[in-house]
């Protein structure tokens, strides 16, 4: 899946900062306006320019490009700066890798899979604290401000200031807890499809939040799962690789399987990845396992360097904390934007499946 990562001008942030007069939306229109958020992109084509700052401890960097997007999710990206990457066109789309929002900080990080996505938002309702302002112009639009903050400490927050017509995001600002990583994002200049909305009626069920010990087969070793089609699909998976599946016991709260697939290594065709994707809403955590190589790298490495790495952690200011190490012959490496020491709780509990 994931899942990084990853994130003005002063008279701008003045504008930006200034205390907002009008009354909240209430939760039900917040509902609302996500739905519309999630499904915008298929609905509205549009093409413009956005600028990306990203600031930590390090200093800052900006990135700026051009975006053509279609209604069915393609988008054309053309780098404007830094220089030594202009005129660098990439082409992504829905179905590739960052239909999770990793990479696409310009949108809430769903789905965007239509019969999945209410259940996308009452996951993100169950772990975040939501409400919603008018938030003024942004390239001449006017525009909602969305805050969405973690009901836990160790996950990153993000404000969303939304188109009111068409429910683009024209602007994003993202705090990750790894790195101290504050992204902001923004459209500079933008054209748009003439499409008008309002604000649907959505008739939103009471919230619960899903359960990590597994309802749909009391005997699995597997948490967070919500769908009976996650455990048929590890259990193929199980059977037809060569080596043991690798299953925590332990996961932050709120968070369950997502999805859970398999392809072969970058590395080498012949050898297969297992990806499994955790998400709470907004906040991603990525298990990717793989058979232990019987020579290369892990062997060559404890020879020359006195030690295999193991559970070992990458340093990132990207936003993104990763662990890696080895159980029973298989490898494995978590990948999230949840804070390391969380991260590192989920890498120690976890267990091959027998």
């Amino acid at each position: 899946m994931n899942t990084i990562k990853r994130l003005m001008l002063p008279s701008l942030l003045a504008f930006f900062c200034a205390p907002l007069q009008a009354q909240s939306l209430n939760l039900d229109s917040i509902y609302g306006l996500l739905m519309r958020v999630a499904t915008a992109p298929s609905e509205v084509a549009y093409h413009g320019t956005v600028k990306s700052e990203f600031v930590n401890s390090s200093g800052t960097r900006t990135v700026l490009v051009n975006i053509v997007h279609q209604r069915d999710g393609q988008d054309r990206v053309t780098i404007l700066q830094p220089s030594r990457d202009a005129g660098r066109v990439f082409v992504r789309n829905r179905s590739g890798a960052n239909e999770h929002g990793t990479n696409r900080p310009l949108s809430l990080g769903l789905s965007g899979v239509k019969n999945r996505v209410g259940g996308d938002l009452e996951l993100l309702l169950a772990n975040y604290s939501l409400s919603a302002f008018e938030g003024g112009k942004i390239v001449g639009r006017a525009t909602y401000r969305v805050e969405i903050l973690p009901k836990y400490p160790d996950r990153k927050s993000k404000q969303l200031w939304v188109d009111q017509k068409t429910g683009i995001v024209l602007k994003s600002v993202v705090r990750h807890p790894v790195g101290g990583l504050v992204v902001t994002t923004e459209f500079t200049s933008i054209t748009l499809t003439p499409n008008t909305w309002t604000l649907p009626e959505t008739g939103m069920k009471t919230l619960k939040l899903p359960s990590q010990e597994v309802g749909v087969d009391s005997g699995t070793k597997w948490k967070g799962v919500i769908e009976k089609t996650e455990l048929s699909t590890l259990s193929a998976i199980e059977k037809k690789e060569h080596f043991s599946l690798l299953s925590p016991s332990y996961l932050p709260p709120g968070f369950v399987m997502e999805e859970v697939r398999d392809f072969p290594s970058p590395m080498d065709s012949r050898a297969r990845v297992v990806h499994i994707l955790y998400s709470d809403g907004l906040s991603s955590i990525s298990l990717f396992l793989q058979q232990e190589e019987p020579f290369w790298p892990d062997r060559v490495r404890s020879f020359l360097f006195g030690g295999r790495r193991h559970d070992h952690h990458h340093p990132d200011d990207h936003g993104v904390a990763v662990v890696e190490g080895a159980r029973g012959g298989t490898r494995y490496v978590l990948v999230s934007d949840v804070a390391t020491e969380t991260l590192q709780k989920m890498a120690d509990s976890l267990s091959p499946i027998n």
